[in-house]
């Protein structure tokens, strides 16, 4: 149904919600998804899911003495924080994080008329 809208008749997209999306929910691809970018949202999603899976990668690696340490110190031990996995994962879930808050800092100081010629053609 929504394929019949001529382009006239869409919803425009506001660039305080793109921009809101991208500072919280940037890490997730949410602004590109809601920009109609399902490729780019897709990627980030993508990145953030290997990130969080050597996470868990590298905490299951754990001991019992190490898993019982760290609940009661709040803290990761050495041998999480120092693996590669661990590091990696920082960086692949990092990253689309503060790509994401950049774009939300874009977005806003982008003047409406080059946002609407950009997103909302």
């Amino acid at each position: 149904m929504a394929q019949d809208t001529p382009p006239s008749s869409r919803k425009k997209h506001s660039r305080f919600v793109a921009a809101a999306w991208a500072i919280f929910g940037g890490g997730f691809g949410c602004h590109r998804f809601y920009l109609r970018q399902p490729l780019w949202a897709l990627l980030y999603i993508l990145v953030s899911c290997v990130g969080a899976y050597l996470l868990v990668k590298a905490c299951c690696a754990l001991s019992p003495n190490d898993l019982i340490n760290m609940l009661s110190t709040n803290r990761l031990p050495d041998s999480v924080t120092k693996s590669r996995d661990y590091v990696v994962s920082m960086y692949l879930m990092g990253i689309p994080m503060i790509v994401g808050i950049v774009e939300g800092i874009i977005y806003l100081l982008t003047p409406k008329e080059k946002f609407d010629k950009r997103y909302n053609p």
